[in-house]
């Protein structure tokens, strides 16, 4: 079993580096590379990979996802969640492999989680791609990365942005909020609004999925300070981050930074 897992897993990683680019989000250190495209900030060598498994180092390059979708939908902007971006109108959502977290209750684990499972494929075909006119012809009014973590795959996130701000489509994210000043600057011009998850407002369980509480704190105080509507979800997990003192307190942080921010 430990080895047809073994062999899965390569499998994915081959048809994951088929859809890659050189990246932008990155600098030299000594003879690696500073990737810079959230908080981890991995320093890669060639050959290896970052935390998310989807960015790694070949022939001097930062390889990063690029030119797929793996999940593409249509629905509600209340769905993403935003309940104050264009409310009741639709978002064309898309997202691609990988995270740089491992949340066990992720509800996207299939695509969030791709490394650690079977080969799901990865669709390519360009009639799937999340364009500016596709999302004119279902009618929607925003373009939203999402499903998987969207900061480890920004480079390919930007370029769909661009199209659909030409088609005069309003672009947002919506993330675990594990960012770097560097993305969040190369993000700025195409997105309007940006969604964090506040998983906790407890470091030791934000360690548990894999960051710091502070990593995040930190992300939503940048978001605001540059100007991009901020709107923040906290998903209630019994046993969890449950109890009323830490729901408290991410209520009085949240208000801390300003009390204009959405909190769900």
């Amino acid at each position: 079993m430990k080895v047809k897992l073994q062999v899965a897993d390569e499998i994915q990683a081959y048809v994951m580096d088929m859809h890659t680019d050189a990246g932008t989000l990155w600098y030299a250190e000594g003879d690696r590379l500073r990737c810079v495209a959230c908080g981890h900030r991995c320093l890669i060598g060639e050959g290896m990979r970052g935390i998310c498994k989807v960015r790694f180092v070949r022939d001097g390059q930062l390889r990063v996802p690029w030119g797929y979708v793996a999940g593409l939908q249509c629905d509600p902007v209340e769905k993403k969640p935003f309940f104050h971006v264009y409310p009741s109108s639709d978002a064309l959502t898309f997202g691609m492999l990988g995270c740089d977290l491992h949340c066990p209750y992720c509800q996207n684990w299939e695509t969030s989680q791709a490394s650690a499972t079977p080969p799901p494929g990865v669709p390519s075909n360009r009639s799937r791609q999340p364009t500016g006119g596709l999302a004119r012809r279902e009618k929607a009014r925003l373009v939203v990365s999402s499903y998987n973590e969207p900061l480890i795959t920004a480079e390919w996130a930007v370029a769909v942005f661009r199209e659909a701000t030409a088609a005069g489509l309003t672009c947002a994210f919506v993330s675990n909020g594990n960012a770097t000043p560097e993305v969040l600057d190369y993000l700025r011009p195409w997105i309007k609004a940006y969604k964090v998850d506040l998983k906790s407002f407890d470091d030791k369980h934000y360690r548990t999925l894999g960051t710091t509480l502070a990593n995040v704190t930190e992300t939503i105080r940048m978001v605001h300070a540059r100007g991009i509507w901020l709107e923040v979800v906290t998903l209630v997990i019994p046993d969890f981050n449950d109890s009323p003192e830490e729901l408290r307190a991410a209520a009085r942080f949240i208000a801390s930074v300003s009390r204009d921010i959405p909190g769900t």
